[in-house]
């Protein structure tokens, strides 16, 4: 325990942890008070929405907190890459590029394609949110990743399955997350899809995590959400 409360251990964190809160603070105030503004109203004052917003501010700001001590503290320790560098980026760059379009090709085709006419709040019109929403997205999941898949392997010492339990977490996770968007599911057949998809990409990007870094699966999953900024003009 002694690697996770360290100075610098803390300070890794705190940094990451700043840079996500940074990258979200445009998609949230986008989110809040232009595009989904009229949906969340319907629940809410308008004088609730700046406290809405900074609630998330606070919740990415301690969860990726939190995580990236669990990553930085024990995902090296117990036999992951850990957070990696740029130049893995560098070395791997054209591999990486054709993995994130590839997921983001089959994304499109198996769920965006139904999902969009049921939630056309989910997909931004505006470029630059639409450009923030796969930037904030990449570097929250993998750092929420990070912590969790290193905390799980610290505890069962099996990369395999702590990827696939964070997998199944973040499936699960992301089908609850849409009924903010006014999309009750209740396990149709776009809702199955879903899942499976979603629980497949997340593997793959856990494994990309194991093997490379996070510096990696994050550019990965940032060229996968880069979908968001093509369907903004489409």
């Amino acid at each position: 325990m002694k690697h996770l409360f360290n100075r610098e251990t803390a300070g890794k964190s705190l940094i990451l942890s700043e840079v996500c809160v940074i990258t979200a603070l445009p998609y949230l105030y986008y989110m809040y008070f232009i595009s989904m503004r009229k949906l969340i109203l319907k629940t809410f004052l308008p004088e609730h929405l700046p406290y809405l917003m900074m609630f998330d501010v606070w919740y990415i700001f301690i969860a990726t907190f939190l995580c990236g001590l669990c990553g930085f503290a024990w995902s090296k320790t117990y036999g992951l890459v850990g957070f990696g560098s740029f130049s893995d980026i560098k070395h791997n760059w054209l591999k990486l590029l054709i993995i994130g379009i590839l997921i983001a090709v089959v994304s499109c085709l198996f769920f965006d394609r139904s999902f969009r006419a049921m939630a056309p709040y989910y997909y931004r019109k505006n470029p630059v949110c639409a450009l923030f929403m796969p930037l904030n997205s990449a570097i929250f999941i993998e750092t929420i990743r990070f912590g969790m898949v290193s905390l799980v392997q610290r505890l069962i010492k099996n990369s395999h399955f702590a990827n696939f339990s964070i997998a199944f977490f973040f499936a699960i996770a992301g089908l609850k997350s849409f009924s903010f968007v006014g999309v009750n599911f209740d396990w149709t057949f776009v809702a199955l899809t879903c899942f499976i998809l979603t629980m497949l990409l997340n593997v793959t990007y856990g494994y990309i995590f194991i093997k490379k870094g996070v510096v990696c699966a994050l550019f990965v999953h940032f060229v996968a959400d880069l979908k968001f900024l093509v369907l903004a003009f489409v």
